[in-house]
């Protein structure tokens, strides 16, 4: 006998197989329950993206309704900032007559009174001048501008 004939043959291995199947064609209870759970899975992120959406929805129907009644406001803001203005412009007056009389009472003099209003007066404008240079740097959106920078460094 040879060497061949003595020895047995090595039977090679086999995997088992990724899917069972029965003979009757019916999946096995690995795949049935892999099913089940992508299902589920699926079930869930259906209803995740639907609530996402009623969410949306209403969020934008709450803008919506927000911004009519912010329009339906104008007129009402209009008539306040009229009565804001000239009630500021009453109360600057008064505190340049103010001023302007307490100079007058301490000098005895008209000059004096009419020069300490124009003073008033200037201080004033410049006040406004520099509330304008602050108010436009914020036009230029600064923190915007330097986020972009900082980004693109």
């Amino acid at each position: 006998m040879s060497i061949e004939q003595q020895s047995p043959p090595h039977p090679e291995p086999t995997l088992p197989p990724l899917h069972t199947d029965d003979v009757g064609g019916r999946e096995g209870p690995s795949k049935k329950s892999q099913d089940d759970l992508l299902a589920g899975d699926l079930e869930m992120a259906i209803k995740k993206i639907i609530a996402s959406f009623k969410l949306s929805n209403t969020i934008f129907n709450l803008a919506i309704a927000e911004v009519t009644n912010a329009f339906k406001s104008i007129p009402r803001l209009m008539a306040l900032w009229v009565l804001i203005v000239q009630m500021t412009l009453i109360f600057w007056l008064s505190i340049i007559i103010l001023f302007a009389w307490c100079a007058y009472a301490l000098s005895h003099s008209i000059i004096i009174g009419l020069v300490t209003a124009f003073f008033v007066q200037i201080l004033g404008l410049f006040f406004c001048l520099y509330a304008k240079k602050r108010i436009l740097l914020g036009f230029k959106l600064p923190k915007t501008l330097g986020v972009i920078n900082e980004a693109f460094k």
